[in-house]
């Protein structure tokens, strides 16, 4: 499966950190190679998937959390520019971003070895580092519109407006955490492919739940989304990018081929 993606490059600190931590080989991998996002040869068949040695459990956490929280990190700064957005320059939200992303880095070169990242199905920790920031920059542009655009705003009033517009990070949350729960499961344990599969089902089955009590409670607290065209409109958009964002982070800190925001692959 073909999984390349746009060259990225880690920001230097983030590269020298990895260096540090891996040698004089990765060294050489850093000045020889462009490191590409979702690089690894092809994501390994779910049914395969799991039955790690607990020795790369704190790197296979890591990289889960790393993830997770320049995501939501990124999305909570969005959330309050657009409610103040006095109080951020470009500069700022530029600065802001660029340490939820170092963060999340050096949380992976801390917790990571390269050979941890390789028995997880990375080529390195420098290629999961690449991983963990171009889905946490995917993530920030899917989910980019849904912070209440004024025309929404204006339809909404009070706490209603507060709603619909952490609608889509309260998503994000539960989803990331219901995919995150499934596969630290699976990667510890020898779990057979139909469990496996029923172990997904009732992933998905839970998000689908979490996606509908979120549609009840807007309903409830803000009685004109479920009688204004426009305001419906955005929250379930803004519940289908936030659930489609939670598998992208799934797929950038789990090597299988379930759950992933690639396209697929024509037969």
């Amino acid at each position: 499966m073909d999984r390349s993606k746009p060259t990225v490059v880690l920001p230097e600190s983030t590269r020298y950190c990895a260096v540090v931590r891996s040698g004089l080989f990765t060294a050489f991998v850093v000045s020889s190679f462009a490191i590409s996002a979702f690089a690894h040869g092809g994501r390994l068949p779910f049914a395969f998937w799991g039955g790690f040695p607990r020795s790369v459990v704190p790197c296979q956490q890591a990289l889960s959390l790393a993830v997770r929280r320049c995501a939501t990190s990124k999305l909570r700064l969005q959330l309050r520019c657009a409610a103040s957005p006095e109080a951020c320059t470009p500069e700022h939200v530029r600065d802001q971003k660029r340490a939820i992303e170092l963060a999340a880095l050096d949380l992976i070169a801390r917790s990571c070895s390269d050979r941890a990242t390789v028995q997880l199905g990375f080529l390195g920790v420098i290629e999961a580092q690449a991983d963990a920031s171009n889905v946490c920059a995917k993530v920030d542009q899917q989910l980019s519109p849904f912070t209440l655009p004024p025309a929404i705003e204006e339809s909404a009033t009070g706490s209603c407006t507060t709603f619909l517009a952490h609608a889509s990070l309260k998503l994000l949350r539960q989803a990331n955490s219901i995919w995150q729960h499934t596969f630290d499961r699976i990667a510890t344990r020898n779990v057979s492919p139909t469990r496996k599969s029923q172990m997904l089902e009732q992933a998905r089955q839970r998000i689908a739940r979490a996606t509908n009590k979120l549609h009840q409670l807007a309903n409830a607290r803000c009685p004109a989304a479920s009688t204004q065209t426009n305001l419906q409109t955005f929250l379930t958009e803004s519940l289908s990018a936030a659930a489609r964002a939670s598998e992208c982070l799934a797929g950038a800190a789990y090597v299988q081929d379930a759950v992933h925001c690639d396209p697929p692959v024509s037969p």
